[in-house]
């Protein structure tokens, strides 16, 4: 059977259909197209997003840093504050270790929550005078940085100031 042959409601019927056809590929594709658009969109800006979150957390990085430069540059390096407590450590006697929890935490005269606010020690060792001298500036330096506590460990792994 020819197209001719048809009767025209059947013709008509095909054309119908026909419209109806490439009238949803026109919605499909102009719905795909937004779609697409709107996740580019999302996707650019979920980027920048991240960008902007990597950019402060590295300037919030560089700030201390920087803030750690200025609390040390007029005051010396921790290293050389850690080589000379290591030396005074070691004239504390054969267990410098208890000697030193015994003056800064047992023997400390302040309550617990404030034991850090103990500059020095009643005896005269090197150690308390090289820890007087340190803790003022160590303590500065955690309460700007908002740190809790700071170590100096020796290469034997003894906590040589906290």
């Amino acid at each position: 059977m020819r197209w001719r042959e048809w009767q025209r409601p059947n013709r008509h019927l095909v054309g119908l259909v026909g419209l109806t056809v490439v009238a949803s590929l026109l919605i499909g594709f102009v719905v795909y197209r937004r779609a697409a658009a709107n996740l580019i969109r999302e996707a650019e800006q979920e980027l920048l997003l991240r960008m902007k979150l990597r950019t402060s957390s590295l300037e919030g990085y560089l700030e201390t840093i920087r803030s750690e430069v200025v609390l040390w540059s007029d005051h010396g390096p921790p290293r050389d504050a850690a080589r000379q407590l290591r030396a005074a450590w070691r004239q504390l006697g054969p267990d410098p270790a208890s000697v030193v929890g015994r003056l800064y935490v047992t023997d400390n005269p302040l309550p617990e929550g404030d034991r850090h606010k103990y500059d020095r020690a009643p005896d005269r060792s090197l150690y308390t005078e090289l820890h007087a001298n340190l803790h003022p500036r160590v303590n500065r330096f955690l309460t700007v940085l908002g740190y809790h506590d700071a170590l100096l460990i020796d290469p034997e792994g003894n906590v040589l100031y906290t």
